[in-house]
């Protein structure tokens, strides 16, 4: 994936080695992130390790950015050094502020519940700014030293239809503002319908051998998850108790009701077998001993005729005052896994005596209850992250309108991405709650590099519909491009065998074209609308492009 938007970016740009300099950004900033992280004692894990591909989001946004602009002022006729030049002295501050609210936004993470959750911000939040160091380094000494082609491509061509497109947003500001907006709320509110689920079978598609010989077994013996119960007398020998036993036998003849139970075992089959044979083999006598201490002599002679170096301690504790009873299920979903586990206790809470004690364990319930945790824990520190760089950028432009109003373009497509994800599939995995995070860095940039380019024509006294053609001629190129090329990129990603990266491909370019559409349509109605003229404090903290060219 990475490869294909690299070469796909040098040539849309006219020049191969465009997008070597972009890789060597990228690789140069994983390594120092990866590398920081390790002394720092991060360790990778499954959330974490997408950390890498988060980064890259973010470096290609913005050096598109940077060489969609270079390209413009070398048809233009520019020299190429001039060109360079010209590229940071127009996109130096928003590339600054799109990581700097990227790095906060990250670091918010740090409130999240869940450790690697943390891990996974941390390592973005190095990344970025090793992104943004490499950024105003090593990657003009490398632009100054690659030739870029003043020939259009048909990228070009499709650049220069932005003009037109801003037309047409200026004249229908209205209509659109009337029925997009709404339509996009209304989409975002399906987005609680999704089931927070994973299901680990179904992890790998069907050309996986572990998912055949899964459910093969599944089918013809039983799943791969256990649930194991612990039943506790109090007592020594006090599983021999007849009200011990009788319980364990209504448990057990309980659970082997349930659907998603394929068979049990404990030692009440072995009971019931001893308590047959010392009774002459009798199948009458298939059943639980009357007397506790008949059940103990019997299980007695069971221990003492065991092969050497056998016991029954994985069934029954040391003093027989404990007893395990396993049920075996067939392949579970975590949402049908924990659905079984409450089930289960809510009858143990009607039905257990006062002076037995239950407890389960399961390595099949522990990662059901810990996927939901870490869905539930990516999805608010993504949220907590956007509204964190909101109001950075509330601060940074001294303007509460502005950070408010920055919110819609950041937080919207995501929510309606996932509501459109409710209605095709409605299943959200670990997977898919690290599209809010992956999302980030290129909403984030495209709608900073809005936002600053339109303030900045405010400020130099154009009309707001002048800044916004100004806008789309200059900036909207480069969001245009970064978009696409991540857009086909992840949708590569989606054709892996691996579920968790196969869908989150697919939905993280649905987000992206969401937040695509929201940067060509809604937002600049949304500016034209609620920001018609420049805060006296964002006047006197931001300066023009004159006066910063005139300062250097």
């Amino acid at each position: 994936m990475i490869l294909f938007v690299l070469i796909s970016a040098g040539l849309i740009l006219g020049s191969p080695a465009a997008g070597g300099a972009i890789l060597a950004i990228v690789v140069l900033a994983l390594l120092g992130s990866l590398g920081l992280a390790g002394w720092l004692g991060i360790q990778l894990s499954a959330p974490s390790v997408s950390a890498p591909i988060i980064m890259f989001t973010v470096i290609v946004a913005s050096a598109i950015h940077i060489l969609s602009y270079i390209q413009r002022q070398v048809r233009a006729g520019a020299p190429r050094e001039e060109a360079v030049l010209q590229s940071y002295r127009r996109n130096l501050k928003p590339i600054a502020v799109s990581h700097i609210t990227t790095i906060i936004g990250f670091l918010a993470m740090n409130f999240s519940d869940s450790p690697p959750f943390r891990d996974l911000g941390n390592i973005v939040a190095l990344g970025v700014l090793f992104s943004l160091l490499l950024s105003l380094t090593v990657l003009p000494q490398l632009l100054l030293r690659i030739r870029i082609s003043s020939r259009p491509t048909s990228a070009n061509r499709l650049l220069e239809r932005m003009t037109p497109l801003s037309d047409w947003v200026i004249a229908r500001r209205q209509p659109i503002l009337w029925l997009m907006f709404p339509l996009s709320l209304g989409i975002a509110a399906l987005s609680p319908l999704n089931q927070l689920n994973d299901d680990l079978i179904r992890y790998f598609d069907e050309s996986q051998a572990f998912r055949t010989d899964a459910e093969r077994i599944d089918e013809h013996f039983s799943g791969i998850y256990t649930i194991d119960y612990s039943l506790s007398s109090g007592q020594q020998n006090g599983m021999f108790q007849p009200a011990f036993l009788q319980f364990l036998d209504n448990f057990e003849a309980w659970l082997l009701q349930q659907p998603e139970v394929v068979t049990t075992a404990s030692p009440l089959h072995r009971i019931k077998d001893l308590n047959r044979l010392m009774n002459g083999d009798d199948a009458a006598f298939y059943r639980l001993p009357g007397d506790a201490t008949v059940a103990a002599q019997q299980f007695l002679l069971y221990e003492m005729s065991l092969p050497f170096g056998r016991d029954v301690t994985h069934q029954v504790s040391f003093d027989k005052s404990s007893a395990k009873l396993t049920a075996r299920l067939k392949n579970q979903s975590s949402v049908g896994l924990i659905a079984f586990e409450e089930r289960a206790e809510q009858w143990l809470r009607q039905h257990r005596p006062q002076t037995i004690e239950v407890y389960h364990s399961s390595p099949a319930a522990i990662f059901s209850h810990i996927g939901q945790s870490n869905i539930v824990s990516l999805l608010e520190g993504a949220s907590l992250a956007f509204l964190v760089i909101s109001l950075t950028l509330m601060l940074l432009f001294r303007s509460p309108r502005i950070g408010l109003l920055s919110l819609i373009p950041n937080l919207l497509p995501i929510a309606a991405a996932f509501g459109f994800w409710s209605l095709v599939n409605g299943q959200i995995s670990m997977g898919l709650a690290g599209v809010s995070a992956m999302a980030i860095g290129i909403i984030v940039d495209d709608t900073v590099h809005f936002l600053y380019q339109y303030v900045d024509g405010l400020k130099r006294g154009l009309s707001p519909e002048d800044s916004v053609r100004e806008t789309f001629g200059k900036t909207m190129g480069g969001i245009l491009i970064s978009s696409l090329l991540l857009v086909v990129g992840f949708l590569l990603l989606s054709t892996s065998a691996f579920e968790k990266n196969a869908q989150m491909g697919m939905l993280t370019s649905i987000t992206i074209v969401l937040a695509l559409l929201f940067d060509l349509i809604l937002l600049p109605a949304l500016v034209l609308t609620g920001i018609r003229r420049v805060p006296a404090a964002t006047t006197r903290h931001f300066r023009t492009d004159k006066e910063f060219n005139n300062a250097n």
